[in-house]
């Protein structure tokens, strides 16, 4: 591992509400590394369903990159294990399975590796699990800065560490990471676009409404409202598809309401 100096302040990368924005940004960070080696460490946040997958394989098929995925949350407690292995003096612990992903990426390299479902300090911190997230953390954190500071020594791997809420993570987690974007809530135009796509042929006062009703919902709580409008449009109309009323899309917006409310996580 090299010993130079690494810094461990975090640039914010200013996005639009365009899609497009979100995928400019880290196109050009991961043609960085692709092309030079320098490492690049992206935080991505957004609610769920806001597309941060979809944005991860779409800018790596972009620029020519394979894309790793995997749970963060199984990949620490699967280092804890490994952990508390080591501490009873089990030898057969020779490379954790964090060091085996990192292979695996090299060995694909250019290579993006994404960690999905970071968990929260809330998680981390959980007294229930014993604290062994914790030790877990610091084994995943530690890896990371090696990664960083092996920069134009080692394979192009960039690492995407995916969250629902940015602010939720610890400082420690956080710090690690060079570059953080921010998915938003699609703008009216963008949501204007989504229903008109899938609402082929619908007047416009039906999508016009849908856009109002809709603000700050992710992509995925528009298709839900798509699918639950069309729901009671069928119950509505048994004999024949009929066409949209804007009180189908009040049902829908207030049956997201009531899923996310819950905490019900919505189909993919």
């Amino acid at each position: 591992v090299s010993t130079r100096s690494v810094s461990t302040t975090t640039t914010k990368v200013q996005t639009e509400t365009k899609t497009s924005s979100n995928h400019e940004n880290l196109a050009k960070l991961l043609r960085v590394t692709a092309t030079s080696k320098a490492a690049s460490l992206i935080l991505l946040g957004g609610m769920r369903g806001s597309g941060k997958r979809e944005l991860v394989r779409d800018v790596a098929s972009t620029v020519g990159m394979h894309v790793l995925e995997c749970n963060a949350l199984i990949m620490m407690q699967e280092l804890a294990r490994e952990q508390r292995r080591r501490g009873r003096g089990d030898e057969q612990v020779k490379k954790t399975v964090l060091n085996r992903l990192l292979d695996r990426a090299s060995s694909l390299s250019p290579c993006v590796i994404h960690f999905r479902r970071l968990p929260s300090k809330s998680l981390l911190r959980d007294p229930s699990v014993g604290g062994i997230l914790d030790v877990a953390e610091k084994v995943f954190v530690k890896k990371l800065r090696d990664v960083l500071c092996g920069a134009g020594k080692e394979p192009s791997v960039a690492v995407i560490g995916s969250t629902d809420d940015i602010e939720s993570m610890t400082k420690t987690m956080r710090s690690c990471f060079t570059h953080e974007i921010e998915m938003t809530a699609p703008a009216s135009k963008s949501r204007d676009g989504v229903f008109r796509n899938w609402l082929d042929d619908c007047d416009d006062e039906i999508v016009n409404h849908a856009v109002s009703i809709s603000a700050g919902r992710c992509r995925s709580d528009l298709r839900n409202m798509v699918a639950a409008a069309t729901t009671k449009l069928l119950q509505r109309n048994k004999d024949s598809i009929g066409e949209f009323k804007t009180e189908d899309f009040d049902f829908a917006a207030s049956n997201v309401e009531a899923q996310s409310s819950m905490g019900v996580e919505q189909p993919k």
